[in-house]
């Protein structure tokens, strides 16, 4: 896809999701993060970002704020699944050879192709599991 225009804003977004690879980040913690870009610039370059292929965008159930993740021009996001815990709300990747199986399964038997990229499975991270014992 054509690369947007280069403006100082999108940089600094660009470059603060290339020092957080692997985190999935929120417009708010963007704008946070990035005190001096108005909100309306940062929801304009997530957009554009996504469009171009650069970031890649969860929206989860309940209402919860859409979350992004820098995925480059790598299309490695794609192929895997993700958990999210239920307490602390956050989102994890999870490569999964079983997983893998049930999307194959799925496929065979029914003629369902599971995207993965859009795949969450809900419960209780180890951490959160943790803290309640």
């Amino acid at each position: 896809m054509k690369e947007g225009y280069k403006t100082k804003q999108r940089e600094e977004i660009l470059s603060f999701f290339r020092q957080h690879p692997g985190q999935h980040i929120t417009a708010q913690e963007l704008c946070t993060a990035l005190n001096g870009v108005s909100k309306a610039t940062v929801y304009r370059a997530l957009d554009r970002l996504v469009q171009e292929g650069l970031l890649r965008r969860y929206t989860l159930e309940g209402g919860q704020a859409a979350c992004y993740q820098f995925s480059g021009s790598h299309s490695h996001c794609q192929e895997h699944y993700h958990i999210r815990c239920t307490q602390c709300g956050r989102l994890f990747h999870v490569q999964s050879f079983a997983m893998s199986r049930v999307a194959g399964e799925l496929k065979e038997q029914e003629g369902f192709i599971l995207d993965s990229s859009m795949t969450v499975l809900y419960g209780i991270c180890r951490e959160c599991s943790q803290k309640d014992k």
